[in-house]
């Protein structure tokens, strides 16, 4: 959940921006797993003894935390306080309507055929199986990498 003060601290002066596109190039699947995997790289960051999500939260030591709101604190001119500052690390970005609005934004300006492309990634990744991928075996040859198998 979003706190309230990071919501006024991370708003100050949005501009007004036209309603978001509604996404229609993907299903509510193909989103999840979009949103899921912009989770997995912007996962929440969260003092070890604060972790509550073993999976997906990254833990940092306290000494970790002090350094980075210390950096925090040194570069700017109005400083958020702390508890701030670890709200805005442990917030999941998927929460923020504000970041869901951006990244439809993002897509719509890509291309049809790569939107496509993409969902139908996103719809193999939804699967318990990779079902729709192809499988290949692969083999390492000294000099080459990984080169298919055959």
């Amino acid at each position: 959940m979003v706190h309230p003060e990071l919501v006024m601290l991370s708003h100050p002066n949005a501009p007004d921006l036209p309603e978001a596109p509604a996404g229609t190039w993907w299903d509510e699947t193909q989103w999840r797993v979009f949103m899921s995997l912009l989770d997995a790289v912007t996962s929440p960051v969260v003092s070890e003894s604060e972790v509550t999500d073993k999976k997906n939260q990254k833990k940092i030591s306290a000494a970790e935390f002090d350094q980075a709101y210390g950096d925090a604190r040194s570069s700017s001119t109005e400083p958020p306080s702390r508890a701030i500052f670890a709200a805005y690390l442990a917030e999941r970005a998927s929460d923020n309507p504000a970041f869901a609005q951006c990244v439809r934004r993002v897509v719509e300006e890509v291309p049809p055929s790569m939107q496509k492309q993409l969902g139908g990634v996103l719809s193999a990744l939804s699967c318990d199986i990779p079902c729709h991928l192809p499988r290949v075996k692969l083999t390492h040859e000294p000099g080459h990498g990984l080169v298919p198998w055959s």
